[in-house]
């Protein structure tokens, strides 16, 4: 499953950030040369992800087969493969930092697809895989926590469907 990066994660919080407070001078700037430019600067990022008051780091979510959701996010990563059908990984982040992986098929991955990186989605799911020995439900890359999610469904579907 592909990793989320640093900049991935710092464009999302930035997004984020934007829809909060629309007239943050700092956000601005900052958007408007990833608009200009299409990336960040390595200080960029390194000034987006440092801690602040109002942000907390990503934390694990619920336990092995816990509900999750309805939960709006922000895809960070939409990738994958088809064979017969259309099989994605999708990373994603929720409004307090949270992030969340999962491997999909179906209408999620779909839409997740559609919407592509930076886009919004709505969606609930179920933590971990239902193999916590050899899949566990709560993962770490690179000093960020990631809740690994199962049977993935957009917001308004039953899960289970």
């Amino acid at each position: 499953m592909a990793a989320v990066t640093d900049h991935d994660l710092a464009v999302a919080l930035l997004n984020k950030r934007h829809e909060d407070n629309p007239e943050d001078n700092f956000v601005n700037s900052v958007l408007t040369g990833l608009a200009k430019y299409g990336h960040l600067t390595e200080k960029q990022v390194k000034a987006v992800l440092a801690p602040r008051e109002d942000r907390k780091p990503s934390e694990w979510v619920g336990e092995e087969g816990d509900e999750v959701g309805p939960l709006e996010v922000t895809l960070l990563y939409v990738g994958g493969y088809s064979n017969d059908k259309p099989f994605r990984f999708v990373i994603m982040v929720d409004e307090w930092g949270n992030v969340y992986k999962t491997s999909s098929r179906g209408k999620f991955s779909y839409e997740a697809a559609q919407r592509g990186k930076g886009g919004k989605i709505t969606m609930k799911g179920v933590v971990g895989t239902g193999n916590p020995e050899k899949y566990p439900a709560h993962v770490e890359y690179n000093g960020t926590k990631q809740t690994v999610l199962s049977d993935v469904y957009l917001g308004d579907d039953e899960i289970g469907q």
